[in-house]
């Protein structure tokens, strides 16, 4: 479901580019922090994203299960419920 504006409900329109983005939370690592966010482009489909210092990685969110039983399974329930947290908020704006 898209706004008035164009970006998709779930957007947080701060974006000055042409993705739409959603800052689902951080993760503390130390004194690093892994951030999980929720990316789109004009023609794609929302994807996850996971990024860390010079770490970065896109992941459909179809996979959202698999890797939060994976960061589970790594004793990251943190980053595991931020993965759910991410797909809750597409399942819950699309119609």
């Amino acid at each position: 479901m898209e706004t008035p504006t164009g970006c998709p409900s779930w957007c947080d329109r701060t974006h000055e580019t042409y993705v739409h983005r959603r800052k689902v939370g951080l993760a503390e690592i130390g004194d690093r922090a892994a951030r999980v966010v929720i990316l789109q482009t004009p023609d794609g489909e929302p994807t996850l994203a996971l990024s860390a210092p010079g770490f970065y990685v896109e992941l459909q969110i179809e996979d959202h299960d698999d890797i939060a039983w994976l960061f589970d399974r790594l004793g990251r329930d943190d980053i595991a419920r931020l993965v759910d947290s991410a797909a809750r908020i597409l399942a819950e704006s699309t119609p």
